[in-house]
């Protein structure tokens, strides 16, 4: 529940600093079970519409950054929930896919 809470905290947060984000993932994924709370999340995983510089800069005004920066994402925490501030939402291996793939995500990211 405190995941839970802590995601919807996040999400405001974002959204009220100008940030367009979806939550993924687990909670994200929550929603689509009979019963919510069946999946117990440890973190919570965001993806921020936004290029990597911005998002970069936001999380080091508004986060204790530490050097654990990913390809995907960057590692932080929000009241002692660990948080992934992703730069998109997925990832392929295959260079070609994976660009196909960041196209189809800026073309729908309104859906």
């Amino acid at each position: 529940m405190k995941v839970n809470a802590v995601a919807s905290k996040l999400f405001s947060m974002l959204r009220e600093d100008g940030m367009r984000c979806c939550i993924l993932k687990g909670q994200g994924n929550a929603l689509m079970y009979p019963n919510p709370y069946s999946r117990t999340p440890g973190d919570i995983d965001v993806w921020i519409d936004a290029s990597m510089e911005r998002i970069m800069e936001y999380a080091q005004k508004k986060f204790e950054l530490e050097d654990d920066i990913r390809l995907q994402h960057l590692e932080t925490s929000l009241d002692g929930v660990p948080v992934e501030l992703h730069f998109f939402p997925c990832s392929m291996n295959n260079p070609i896919y994976h660009a196909r793939l960041q196209k189809w995500f800026r073309r729908n990211a309104d859906l």
